[in-house]
Order: C-alpha cells, then sequence, then structure tokens
C-alpha cells in the first residue's frame, strides 16, 4: 500500500498544478472553483499527468513492477484514489454551501 500511495503522490504532484489552473479558469469565468478543479483532477488533469510522468519517470515503473504493481493497476488505484477524493470535496462543498 505505501509503494501505491508514493505513485499517487508523485503522480498528483503533475495533476495537482494543472488542477488548479482550470479551477481558477472556472472561477474567473463565474463557475465554482471547486467544481472545475475537480472536473480537471479527474480527467485532463490525470491524463496530463500519466503522460508527463511516463515522459519524467519512464524508469521508476521497474521499480513499481518489482514491487509487484502494474501500470495499469497503478493508474486505475490512483484515479479510484481521485474519485475518493472528489466525493469528499463535493460533500464538503455541499454542506459548506448548504446546497
Amino acid at each position: 500500500m505505501k509503494t501505491i500511495l508514493l505513485y499517487y503522490k508523485e503522480i498528483s504532484s503533475f495533476n495537482a498544478p494543472f488542477s488548479i489552473l482550470i479551477g481558477l479558469l472556472f472561477f474567473f469565468l463565474d463557475q465554482s472553483f471547486l467544481r472545475g478543479f475537480m472536473l480537471s483532477f479527474l480527467t485532463g488533469g490525470m491524463l496530463l499527468a500519466i503522460y508527463l510522468y511516463e515522459k519524467k519517470y519512464r524508469e521508476k515503473y521497474f521499480f513499481y513492477f518489482n514491487q509487484g504493481h502494474s501500470k495499469l493497476k497503478l493508474i486505475v488505484l490512483a484515479q479510484i484514489l481521485n474519485v475518493l477524493v472528489s466525493i469528499v470535496l463535493f460533500t464538503l462543498e455541499k454542506v459548506y454551501y448548504g446546497l
């Protein structure tokens, strides 16, 4: 589990900045920052993060493979964690704004 969380942390270091920029774009277009952030965090930001991680840290996949994790398994588990984070944030948004 530690290796999966390590991968999630590394992939999120690419995903989060891009998603924040998209969230700011949504905010300036009179939309919800959080909705724009989460939309990007789950879709385009994740795809971009996977691509950039592949380009920069291609050799790290050998480490994960030696730990018993395939690339597909890592990507799927990272996306599942993204969905869980998004559910929590959307729930907090609804509680905070009372929607």
